[in-house]
């Protein structure tokens, strides 16, 4: 493959991401709470939709678990991408606050079992390295913030010694 192809992929691989990203932040915008809290296949998803073989994502993990495992499924579809984002230089922006957002709306309007995959499995593991965990803090809202470093850094022992998010 020449070079100039493979910038021309890349190129279009990131208009790609970047309309996706476009079309989430607007989706994420306008989402309205519901009468009732967020079940688990409701988050399964509005995390599903963050990217664009999200569907296919959520398809094969209910072939291989026949449910869904909250838990496994926000690890694979929201830490692990997550993670390497607010790992690099430069910060894709966007990406990573619609992944916030999402995280926030599991949070805000989640049943408890919601509630319990964002505190136990997706905070817990984005606070394992520091400065990714700093630099999460600076896209959150602060009352997800407070909420963090006055409920979750106190009463989950799995998190003991985590610095609080600035």
């Amino acid at each position: 493959m020449k070079e100039a192809d493979r910038i021309s992929d890349r190129e279009n691989e990131n208009m790609a991401q970047e309309y996706w990203d476009t079309e989430i932040e607007r989706e994420l915008q306008h989402f309205r709470p519901p009468a009732e809290k967020l079940t688990i296949r409701d988050c399964a998803d509005l995390i599903s939709r963050l990217t664009r073989n999200g569907r296919k994502a959520l398809e094969e993990h209910l072939q291989d678990y026949d449910d869904i495992l909250l838990h496994i499924f926000a690890s694979e579809q929201i830490n692990d991408p997550l993670l390497s984002m607010l790992g690099k230089n430069p910060l894709p922006q966007r990406s990573i606050e619609n992944y916030c957002k999402v995280i926030e709306i599991m949070w805000q309007y989640g049943d408890e079992a919601v509630v319990n995959v964002v505190d136990v499995t997706i905070l817990e593991r984005l606070s394992y390295e520091d400065a990714l965990w700093q630099r999460f803090g600076g896209f959150i809202s602060e009352e997800f913030k407070e909420y963090i470093n006055t409920d979750v850094l106190t009463y989950n022992l799995m998190m003991g010694g985590v610095r609080p998010l600035a």
